[in-house]
């Protein structure tokens, strides 16, 4: 088994990936909402409700990394950095750190230029058999776990397929049950018209109702059997070298995306589901659960929406939204004079949304009373990237003036990703070619967020111009043919075909679509 996923798993690809349909994680929460955060060796979760209840849902989203691991086989040390979690309420609240995101989206995983991050609800719909709260994380998690890990072309359907198949894992006393089905994708398949399986290649805008059902069910159907696991390794290897994907199938599969169909639903009405046991690792990770203090209540999503949008291009929309949000951010910040999350928070707002030189005042006042700040300081440094944007003539010396603090932030945290791709925006600004220091930055900042495509567009667009074409095209191709079709996998089959053909690539450093289309959201 781990020898098969790990094939299976050597290719992944990511974009923000988001469940639908969903639910909720812990049970009813209390009257108080005061904001817990619990601490593991791989996480950083952030709830409302009963500790018992945190701490439980803490350790059991270490015991399933610890799975995926035995699963896929690697031995890859962790991330350098713990991935924050946001357990929330219901889907206003999600929407209050990813506004982009439909009323149905229920999960959602981001993978940015300022961080990688996880939102989901806390309670379970129509009951744990129906869709459980858990297996939203546990799914958003996955996505997490094969992009971090296994870097590589993914089409939409293995990606949700994958994540939707290992995310109903069942913990029993002494084992875990993988392979399990909720109600909420096997009901559709059995009582709604099907939407055909050659959608799943081409997906409709918004992925159709049918897309999670169909894309669980056909991976199911994969991984009951070996020879299909091995086969659907080769099958992604096409789709990584731009073989069309009906081409692959019939090439690794023996059948047409009509044979498939029939196929899914011949396995469907046969109703044999493999559920497999693995034995449960009896290890109990070190949990940590701090109280948060009260102005968490009315800072902790604002601010992590403020931070996820701190390096991306805002439209029109994003502008009018973030300009409400601000507002309430500025009644509420008079009420916590000297609390670091209340300035933090308003200052981010401030850079985005509203007087630069308010942010400026805030985040100086800040660096000077904690000069190891590195949120303060990450916040200083994007500061400048985003006036460099507005300010085309006077980028080159803005993103320059976010040089040192990022370097500051290198000192105390040599592992921070958004930090090193600032510093390198910073160099390759200046218009020169890029240096053996800047490209060994670079490389870095891929290494520890290979699922982050801006930066992997601007390593191969760097690469490029040091005549190293090949490992320019690798990475192009990584975002090229991607799990969805986005901005950014549109730019990078443009560099892509530069590139292939010799030419200079034409890029902007910075400049990169960075925004998945909004109706494109799930």
């Amino acid at each position: 088994m781990p020898g098969q996923l790990s094939a299976l798993f050597t290719c992944a690809r990511r974009l923000a990936a988001s469940l639908v349909i969903g639910a909720t994680l812990l049970t009813a929460q209390s009257a108080e909402a005061r904001w817990l955060r619990a601490e593991s060796p791989l996480f950083e979760i952030y709830s409302e409700g009963k500790e018992a209840e945190l701490r439980s849902f803490t350790q059991k989203l270490e015991e399933y990394d610890g799975l995926l691991r035995t699963l896929t086989g690697t031995t890859a040390p962790p991330p350098a950095t713990k991935l924050p979690i946001y357990l929330v309420e219901n889907n206003e609240q999600l929407r209050e750190v990813a506004s982009s995101a439909s009323a149905d989206v229920q999960g959602l995983y981001l993978a940015l230029p300022s961080g990688t991050l996880a939102i989901a609800v806390r309670e379970d719909i129509g009951g744990a058999k129906w869709l459980s709260a858990q297996s939203i994380i546990f799914h958003e998690y996955t996505h997490h776990f094969m992009y971090q890990y296994f870097p590589a072309n993914y089409p939409g359907w293995v990606t949700e397929g994958l994540a939707e198949y290992f995310s109903t894992a069942a913990f029993k006393k002494d084992h875990i049950e993988v392979g399990k089905f909720q109600l909420a994708r096997v009901y559709p398949l059995r009582t709604r018209p099907w939407m055909p399986v050659s959608k799943l290649f081409n997906p409709p805008r918004g992925g159709g109702g049918l897309f999670y059902p169909l894309s669980w069910l056909t991976t199911h159907y994969i991984m009951d059997d070996r020879a299909r696991q091995i086969a659907l390794t080769e099958f992604l290897k096409d789709i990584g070298r731009g073989v069309e994907p009906e081409n692959a199938l019939k090439a690794r599969f023996g059948m047409s995306v009509t044979g498939l169909n029939a196929e899914m639903k011949r396995y469907l009405k046969k109703g044999e589901i493999i559920v497999r046991a693995i034995p449960r690792n009896p290890a109990m990770p070190e949990i940590t659960i701090t109280k948060l203090p009260a102005s968490a209540d009315a800072f902790l999503l604002s601010h992590a929406r403020f931070m996820a949008d701190s390096l991306m291009p805002q439209d029109h929309i994003d502008q009018v939204v973030g300009e409400k949000v601000l507002t309430r951010v500025r009644r509420a910040a008079e009420k916590f004079p000297g609390d670091a999350l209340a300035a933090r928070t308003l200052a981010a707002g401030e850079m985005l949304y509203g007087d630069l030189d308010a942010a400026d005042r805030t985040l100086d006042a800040l660096i000077a009373s904690a000069p190891d700040d590195v949120d303060a300081l990450y916040l200083k440094a994007a500061r400048y990237v985003i006036e460099g944007r507005r300010s085309p003539a006077e980028r080159a010396v803005l993103f320059a003036q976010a040089m040192p603090y990022a370097a500051a932030i290198d000192k105390l945290d040599p592992n921070n990703y958004p930090a090193l791709y600032i510093y390198a925006l910073g160099a390759l600004a200046s218009g020169k070619p890029p240096s053996g220091n800047t490209l060994n930055v670079l490389r870095l900042a891929n290494h520890l967020a290979p699922q982050v495509d801006e930066i992997s567009l601007e390593a191969a667009v760097a690469l490029s111009r040091v005549d190293r074409p090949s490992d320019a095209r690798r990475l192009l191709e990584m975002v090229a043919y991607g799990s969805h079709i986005t901005d950014r996998s549109a730019y990078a089959r443009r560099l892509l075909k530069q590139v292939s053909s010799g030419k200079s690539l034409v890029h902007t450093p910075g400049e990169i679509p960075q925004r998945q289309d909004r109706a494109d959201k799930r």
